[in-house]
């Protein structure tokens, strides 16, 4: 029964640093997805955007779109280093708790 014990507190103890490897891996996707808008904007490449109307501008729209991204690659890096920091704390202070 120990030998299970042992396992669950081994998983208990790791699955916040997988979470947080999971925000980190999001982090970088949506980074990745960003520098693609920014290469697109630089190459002037904006006709690969999709159109919603006939008199929308598809430069300002680019514009809007590398905006928004920004704000999420932002807010994804905050989340990633706040959950890190739980993660890495419940690592080393967690265990102190449950002995």
């Amino acid at each position: 029964m120990s030998e299970v014990t042992d396992n669950l507190d081994v998983i208990v103890r790791y699955c916040p640093l997988f979470f947080a490897l999971l925000f980190w891996v999001h982090h970088f996707v949506l980074h990745h997805r960003l520098h693609a808008y920014e290469e697109m904007k630089l190459c002037k490449n904006w006709y690969d955007l999709p159109r919603q109307s006939a008199t929308e501008d598809k430069e300002v729209t680019l514009n809007q779109i590398i905006e928004a991204e920004s704000q999420r690659v932002t807010s994804s890096r905050k989340m990633a280093v706040f959950v890190s920091a739980v993660a890495l704390s419940w690592l080393f202070f967690g265990s102190q708790v449950f002995t």
